[in-house]
């Protein structure tokens, strides 16, 4: 579901109100100032970097089978849903982080919050290989074939993320 987040209208460059004095800093730091854009949908976005802020999509894929680093995933994954950070967001677990989620207790915790925001996917490829597919789904993630599902998330604008 995308939700758009309004942004208020304002006099002074947004370049200028976080302290630059001209855009040749910005240009220095690699960055293009914020312009506005046209109002959608009686929302108005502004654009950074030629993204559109109506448009954010964002596909978070945890993969990896190190504890620490799946946790840094799943709590950005839940800051992101829970306030809103992007418009667009959908969240897909494979390889060795299925296993580790069908282990260990502490991850299976941080993925039940995350479940209260978005209902992931999980690859039924890999969890089926790795025997884990029946504890996933137990856990209330829904598993499914990924591949083609990914691909067509890449082709529709979103921006893949990996944990």
């Amino acid at each position: 579901m995308s939700r758009h987040v309004s942004h208020p209208s304002i006099a002074e460059p947004l370049w200028q109100r976080a302290g630059f004095r001209s855009r040749a800093i910005l240009s220095c730091l690699g960055l293009q100032p914020v312009s506005p854009l046209q109002e959608r949908d009686g929302v108005k976005g502004y654009t950074l970097k030629g993204v559109d802020t109506l448009d954010q999509k964002l596909l978070i894929i945890l993969s990896t089978a190190e504890k620490e680093k799946a946790i840094t995933g799943l709590l950005y994954a839940s800051n992101v849903l829970k306030h809103v950070w992007l418009n667009d967001v959908k969240l897909c677990f494979f390889g060795h982080f299925e296993t580790l989620l069908a282990e260990d207790e502490e991850v299976q915790h941080w993925v039940a919050q995350l479940t209260e925001l978005q209902i992931p996917v999980a690859c039924k490829f890999i969890s089926d290989s790795h025997g884990v597919s029946e504890k996933l789904g137990q856990l209330g993630i829904k598993v499914e074939y990924v591949g083609e599902l990914v691909s067509n998330y890449i082709k529709d604008g979103y921006v893949p993320m990996i944990f």
